[in-house]
């Protein structure tokens, strides 16, 4: 499974997720690698539909920023295998494209100049539909895409 197509890594449920591109056909396919037994298992395609999303993970629930028609946060559920909306927000808000990071149970969409909106994950799994969160405005005066930096979690 270690192959020059990877683009992204997943750490998830105490495995590496791999999320692959090939390069004959544009498709997206994944893999999982697990430590403990040295092994590699295919898994199912529908979780690397997160290869060109931001994604992170929170309490072992992987989540994606869908940002191609709008800006909707995705919930991976292990149990059905697909992702789910948890909800919308506004693009004068989050103002795209973002990047994300999490800390403790609270999710924050970094946009361009840095605008931030924070989602706290317990309100979001009650709420339907449009997402309720808190932002600030953008922290600096120049309109910097968050696209080229690297966030971590903490």
């Amino acid at each position: 499974m270690l192959t020059p197509d990877i683009g992204k890594f997943v750490a998830l449920d105490d495995e590496l997720v791999t999320i692959h591109r090939a390069a004959w056909n544009r498709m997206y396919f994944a893999g999982i690698y697990d430590p403990l037994d040295r092994t590699w298992r295919g898994t199912e395609n529908e979780i690397a539909r997160c290869f060109s999303s931001p994604t992170v993970v929170v309490d072992d629930t992987l989540y994606m920023l869908e940002q191609k028609l709008g800006t909707t946060l995705m919930k991976w559920q292990k149990d059905t295998k697909e992702w789910v909306m948890l909800g919308r927000m506004s693009d004068k808000v989050t103002r795209p494209p973002c990047e994300l990071v999490a800390i403790g149970r609270k999710i924050y969409v970094i946009g361009r100049g840095l605008s931030v909106v924070t989602i706290d994950v317990d309100t979001a799994a009650r709420v339907d539909g449009f997402l309720v969160t808190s932002s600030t405005g953008p922290l600096v005066e120049q309109d910097l895409s968050p696209e080229r930096c690297r966030v971590i979690t903490i």
